[in-house]
């Protein structure tokens, strides 16, 4: 395709954006006892949520030889890592409820403590609507970022990461 053609192609193209999203998080009901998320956040800190990060898909292989030819195959899919950046709010809440339910969840069976995340791409265009991207299913807390208070920079909002590690993501169709 030529310069002069592919110009107005561009131009029509319906691209898509990375900063229009949504992110929902949802405690189980073991950790919200204890926590009290629902109560003070619902799922609804998508208005906190700087940034997610979510993982790159990949498939370990292994290798055989079988009648002297060399074989390569799947083995199974690495591990799912989910990082979410907030902005904290009220005096760091949203620290102190997410580091409760992350020691908490230590004495606690896997499945009593997994969260589900999922990330909504907001529409970009008029006539659009917003669509499920992703859900995270099963996923587990796995650390919470170190906080930096600092005098030099008084005006600064709050932030801090959470990382999930997940083993069952759910791709949405289009």
């Amino acid at each position: 395709m030529k310069f002069y053609d592919a110009v107005p192609e561009v131009y029509k193209r319906r691209w898509s954006y990375i900063g229009t999203f949504t992110v929902q998080l949802f405690l189980p009901q073991a950790l919200d006892n204890i926590c009290h998320w629902t109560k003070r956040f619902g799922s609804g800190v998508d208005l906190n949520v700087k940034d997610i990060s979510v993982p790159q898909w990949g498939m370990s292989t292994f290798e055989d030889i079988i009648a002297d030819r060399r074989m390569i195959a799947y083995d199974k899919f690495e591990n799912f890592t989910v990082s979410i950046t907030f902005r904290d709010q009220d005096q760091m809440a949203l620290y102190r409820t997410l580091t409760r339910a992350f020691v908490a969840s230590r004495k606690m069976y896997a499945d009593d403590c997994a969260c589900t995340v999922v990330v909504i791409k907001d529409a970009d265009y008029k006539g659009e609507a917003d669509k499920k991207l992703i859900t995270f299913t099963g996923c587990l807390m796995t650390g919470i970022s170190q906080l930096s208070f600092s005098n030099e920079t008084k005006n600064q909002i709050a932030e801090f990461s959470v990382e999930f590690a997940c083993i069952k993501p759910i791709v949405h169709d289009v």
